[in-house]
């Protein structure tokens, strides 16, 4: 598959227009709090934000961005995204165990151009633009100073535009695919987070190249809301 020839070339060998962005896991306790979080990773820069609207239903905002060469400047990638959603929390204190569900819809654009490297001096060209519905459920333990836990993602990914000059394997410009990931993040209202996970299709193999492989690392931190026991 495809993804291999990525990993085994650091995707110099691919030209991605689906970048999956960082999951969402806000964790939040009570209504009137807000998570804000940032961080770089396999696909870009990833901003998410939640609001929890009452204490158990939450609304979260996230967008991802990315625009780099690789080091020998003969592969580009740019890529932006941005999903809206909605969900439910709930937390039990006496096991400090919490779940959260969410459903949302969101949409990107992405160009990359690449060398075969290895494989043949061809260059490589792709670009389009895709909706992309999800589910995703969360789960976690809340501890004192530290967040662990696990999250697990579905995209329905599908390309109302989709260019490319490579030559094509897959079978569809629509894909599901499934993403999960472990997630620990460290510290109170000032937190450090770390995701490591992948993104794989489920369905059909897809003619579009993506990110199998996600990590991420950055800060975040949780305002408002009032302390619960």
């Amino acid at each position: 598959m495809r993804f291999l020839v990525c990993l085994l070339f650091l995707a110099s060998a691919c030209s991605p227009v689906y970048l999956p962005n960082s999951r969402s896991v806000p964790m939040l306790n009570s209504a009137g709090e807000v998570s804000i979080d940032g961080d770089f990773s396999s696909s870009g820069l990833n901003l998410n934000t939640g609001v929890a609207v009452s204490d158990h239903f939450v609304v979260i905002l996230n967008g991802t961005f990315s625009d780099h060469e690789n080091w020998s400047n003969s592969a580009h990638v740019y890529h932006r995204a941005a999903e809206l959603g909605i969900g439910y929390y709930h937390y039990d204190s006496s096991s400090r165990f919490q779940v959260e569900f969410f459903y949302g819809y969101g949409m990107g654009e992405a160009s990359a151009v690449s060398d075969e490297l290895f494989l043949s001096s061809d260059i490589i060209e792709s670009k389009g633009d895709y909706r992309k519905s999800f589910l995703q459920g969360n789960f976690g333990w809340k501890l004192d100073l530290v967040n662990l836990g696990g999250a697990l993602r579905v995209s329905k990914i599908k390309f109302t535009d989709f260019e490319t000059n490579a030559d094509v394997v897959g079978f569809s410009t629509n894909s599901t695919f499934v993403e999960p990931v472990f997630f620990i993040s460290v510290g109170k209202k000032l937190r450090f987070n770390a995701q490591v996970g992948f993104s794989l299709p489920v369905t059909q193999e897809p003619v579009f190249d993506y990110v199998p492989l996600h990590g991420a690392v950055g800060i975040g931190a949780r305002l408002g809301g009032k302390k619960r026991l």
